[in-house]
């Protein structure tokens, strides 16, 4: 079969190929286990093989109480990660590891790392937290942005008036206590903003570059696919600014803050499961390298 990939394509490929190969990757996960508990009806009896990406959704499954949690990434850098996280359940108090994997910040992280976390990692992980190419912030204020496509969303902020100031106004729909509210603020306040032609034509003219990042398909008509992939965004956003209760919406919550509360979170960062992990459900998750064998039966 012919091959139709573009110079464009190529680079793109290239460009992730280098990123992934190179970078931490998956800050967090953007999947919502939610649905998969609804859909899975995980049992003691069940043996999973998840992909690893931050680690945020293998957590999540342990508190159901499966037999056996295989965590696999070919990114051996989101292995570290989730190493990082097993680490600091065994090893932190609740207050200690929301403030790391949470707030993002804890002014002792070194010390915390140097005297809690980095003997239960392995030989990969901790070279790649001590050394290599990223080390450990001084005081973890950055965690939560020290991977490479975060610091993307972070830099496109900053430089960007039009995305600095409708995120803003995102964040006021995080304020409100219903969805009639909500509906309110981004009715008055955001959709003219978001959507005025200077705004909406800056924030579309890079979706080629986001798709490669994020691993969308680009469509082979750019020219003529520019609005319609316009319309599928702007309907996308105003289901979820509109229909969904935006302050219970940790993923936006994150997006929008860099940092979770403790009321707004993945439920593996609530105190109470928390304990629950650490009281033993932690030690059913065996995270891999790519190139680790696995057991034959897995669900």
């Amino acid at each position: 079969m012919q091959n139709t990939s573009t110079w464009s394509d190529r680079l793109d490929e290239r460009l992730f190929r280098t990123l992934y190969a190179t970078s931490l990757v998956y800050n967090t996960c953007w999947e919502d286990p939610a649905v998969d508990r609804q859909a899975v009806n995980l049992t003691p009896d069940d043996v999973l093989l998840v992909i690893t990406s931050a680690g945020c959704n293998a957590l999540d499954y342990a508190l159901l109480a499966p037999k056996r949690i295989h965590a696999v990434d070919a990114n051996p850098r989101q292995t570290a990660l989730l190493e990082l996280k097993l680490a600091a359940v065994r090893g932190l108090d609740f207050d200690d590891f929301f403030s790391v994997f949470g707030d993002g910040f804890h002014p002792e992280f070194r010390d915390l790392y140097g005297r809690r976390l980095r003997d239960q990692l392995s030989d990969f992980a901790r070279g790649y937290w001590t050394g290599g190419s990223i080390g450990l912030p001084a005081n973890a204020a950055a965690f939560i942005f020290m991977a490479c496509r975060a610091s993307w969303r972070a830099r496109s902020r900053v430089t960007s008036p039009c995305a600095r100031d409708s995120l803003l106004m995102y964040a006021r729909c995080l304020g409100a206590s219903s969805l009639d509210e909500q509906r309110v603020i981004y009715d008055e306040r955001v959709a003219s903003e978001m959507w005025g032609r200077r705004c909406a034509g800056r924030c579309l003219a890079s979706s080629h570059s986001a798709c490669s990042a994020y691993r969308i398909p680009a469509p082979r008509d750019r020219g003529a696919a520019f609005w319609r992939r316009a319309g599928y965004v702007r309907e996308s956003l105003e289901y979820v600014l509109r229909q969904l209760p935006i302050w219970s919406n940790y993923f936006w919550r994150l997006y929008l803050h860099g940092r979770y509360t403790r009321s707004c979170c993945p439920e593996y960062l609530r105190e109470e499961n928390f304990a629950a992990l650490k009281g033993g459900l932690v030690d059913r998750i065996v995270p891999h390298v790519h190139r680790d064998r696995f057991p034959a039966r897995v669900r």
